[in-house]
């Protein structure tokens, strides 16, 4: 995996508390294949960690953003976007967006969440731990709740 990233600012949030259950040496790849995706939100919304966490992070993001990524915004890359729950913070402040995940339920929910936002992305369906995606620089990469999940 080759990525030009000299110019990218990556913000990274790790949360170890998600809901992940032990797949039982299972590929990751496979943890959200299912109907996930519809239901995903609702589960961030639950009340719990999920909830504090996902406001803190609709609160959080933009001043990170206008703090560390001043000047042009052009180019703008989330990895492992799942429902679109960052991607809808950051993507109307880009001019280019790419959203890419290895869930088809999680690409169809991050669409449907843009479409009703009336924001353009590229929707990318594959896994780019394995794949090479060949793009010029990004601004911003994101990838929120995706390692807790990673396998090496």
């Amino acid at each position: 995996m080759t990525y030009s990233t000299s110019n990218a600012k990556l913000f990274v949030l790790l949360n170890n508390n998600s809901r992940r259950t032990k797949m039982n040496q299972a590929d990751y790849r496979q943890s959200h294949q299912e109907e996930k995706g519809a239901d995903y939100d609702s589960d961030l919304s639950d009340g719990g960690l999920n909830q504090y966490m996902a406001s803190r992070e609709a609160d959080l993001l933009p001043a990170l953003l206008d703090r560390h990524l001043t000047g042009h915004r052009s180019r703008y890359l989330d990895f492992a976007c799942g429902s679109g729950r960052i991607l809808s913070i950051f993507a109307p402040l880009f001019e280019t967006t790419i959203a890419v995940d290895v869930s088809e339920n999680m690409i169809n929910a991050a669409r449907d969440k843009m479409s009703k936002a009336n924001c353009a992305v590229d929707f990318r369906l594959t896994d780019i731990t394995q794949d090479t995606l060949n793009e010029p620089p990004f601004d911003l990469i994101t990838t929120f709740r995706f390692f807790g999940n990673a396998q090496e």
